[in-house]
């Protein structure tokens, strides 16, 4: 299994089993994930643990809930929208993509034009974090799952609970 910063470029970390559920917040109908949250977070510690400075960080999420919860929660490391990072880079980006649902329902997030921003804005280290299973009806995602899975360029949930 390939390790956080020293043998890839690229890693999914994936939430499938963790009951990571996502909500809709009550006043925006915008959609938030409180397991990513957290497991952005465990990344975001670890990244800086490692020498790794706040601002080489950015964080890119679907919905304006998870982008307010995740500036919230990381106040030094710039947080946007896919489209808001379009354009701009960063060193490291993490990417939380907030849809795990029975249904598989997507939304938005289904669009390759988004996936493909996200996929570009890191110089050095892309992390998606994501529920598999929900992803996975899209076919750009289920490409890019069969390749990183090949490569051992992924990990579970439970991989940065059991450190």
């Amino acid at each position: 299994k390939k390790t956080l910063l020293t043998e890839c470029s690229i890693m999914w970390i994936d939430t499938a089993g963790s009951g990571a559920e996502e909500s809709r917040d009550p006043n925006t109908f915008s959609l938030y994930n409180e397991t990513e949250m957290d497991l952005v977070g465990k990344v975001v510690k670890k990244l800086v643990g490692s020498g790794i400075s706040p601002p080489q960080i950015g964080i890119i999420a679907p919905y304006s809930a998870q982008v307010i919860r995740l500036r919230v929660q990381n106040p030094e490391i710039e947080v946007n929208t896919v489209n808001a990072f379009q354009g701009r880079e960063k060193e490291i980006i993490i990417c939380s993509f907030v849809r795990c649902n029975a249904q598989g329902e997507l939304g938005f997030v289904s669009d390759q034009r988004r996936l493909t921003v996200a996929l570009t804005r890191a110089k050095r280290l892309w992390i998606g974090i994501g529920d598999s299973p929900t992803l996975d009806g899209s076919r750009p995602f289920s490409a890019m799952f069969s390749t990183l899975e090949k490569k051992g360029l992924w990990q579970s949930y439970w991989d940065w609970y059991n450190d």
